[in-house]
């Protein structure tokens, strides 16, 4: 079993400024890929992946989800000024 973050529950800006995420963790199995699901019995693993395209979009999803948090961050603290 392997652990993985999910997308933020929680975000904000401490006392001090800085700005926070509350991630939580997911648990992953290694029989299952992560992104699709598909049996991984007898596959070349990547990770937690059945295949390298499922790999790639996942890392794909994630950054396009990391580029809208700090969109949203950003535009968040714009109007704090």
């Amino acid at each position: 079993m392997g652990v993985v973050l999910g997308d933020p529950v929680l975000t904000g800006v401490d006392e001090e400024g800085a700005y926070y995420e509350l991630l939580p963790v997911l648990k992953a199995t290694e029989s299952k890929c992560l992104r699709c699901g598909d049996d991984m019995e007898g596959k070349l693993r990547i990770g937690f992946y059945c295949s390298l395209d499922c790999f790639r979009e996942d890392q794909r999803t994630i950054e396009e989800r990391r580029q809208r948090r700090v969109a949203m961050h950003a535009a968040r603290h714009s109007g704090n000024n």
